[in-house]
């Protein structure tokens, strides 16, 4: 009778224990997704975001809040809290783009992207991470908007922060080429030749912009 009992109790451990392990990976699988659905995120929009994006608050689920979200913040620092701000933008970025929309439409999706790179950029510093790609798709979409002014002051910032960076002259210079003003775009590339560390990047900056 003890000995059938005991086999017992191990059987309902047993079951216990897969059951637990199978409702582990359904919220490691579905979990983002639901959340990410539940804020008006679709299948498609989620699958295209970097995979990093669902280890950054409100899109990873609470096992990844204790594993990789926290291994980001680990790596990152403190910064990793509000990256998913920036995830929030980057979706509102790829519907700016869907066809079908109307200028408000379109409005209404940059203003709220560029709300959330803001919030990022104001809670982090340029030595995190992902500052200058923000900055970068900031920029551009600023570009688009035709706020050309703003995208000029932005790229200022990029090329302040990173002045031996190819990549912060050449934004610089698309803001200029899309500006309408290439001779002077053509004169940031030139004057970078001395100053940055990666000739090569540069030149093939100058060849994407035809200058």
């Amino acid at each position: 009778m003890h000995s059938r009992s005991l086999a017992a109790r191990v059987d309902a451990a047993m079951c216990r224990f897969i059951v637990a392990g199978v409702l582990s990976i359904f919220v490691v699988v579905f979990g983002t997704e639901a959340r990410g659905q539940a804020q008006g995120f679709s299948r498609a929009e989620l699958a295209a975001l970097p995979t990093w994006c669902h280890s950054t608050l409100t899109f990873t689920t609470s096992v990844g809040q204790g594993s990789h979200f926290h291994n980001y913040v680990i790596r990152y620092g403190k910064g990793w809290n509000h990256v998913h701000h920036y995830c929030w933008a980057l979706i509102a970025m790829m519907r700016y783009d869907r066809p079908g929309n109307s200028s408000v439409e379109r409005q209404g999706f940059a203003h709220s992207a560029l709300t959330d790179m803001q919030y990022v950029l104001r809670n982090v510093g340029p030595d995190f991470v992902l500052w200058p790609d923000i900055v970068a798709r900031k920029t551009r979409l600023l570009v688009r908007e035709r706020r050309l002014n703003e995208a000029m002051e932005s790229a200022n910032e990029m090329l302040s922060a990173y002045p031996t960076r190819a990549d912060s002259h050449g934004l610089v210079a698309e803001v200029l080429y899309e500006a309408g003003r290439r001779s002077q775009a053509r004169q940031v590339l030139d004057k970078a030749e001395s100053a940055v560390e990666d000739p090569d990047r540069l030149e093939r900056i100058r060849t994407v912009l035809g200058l």
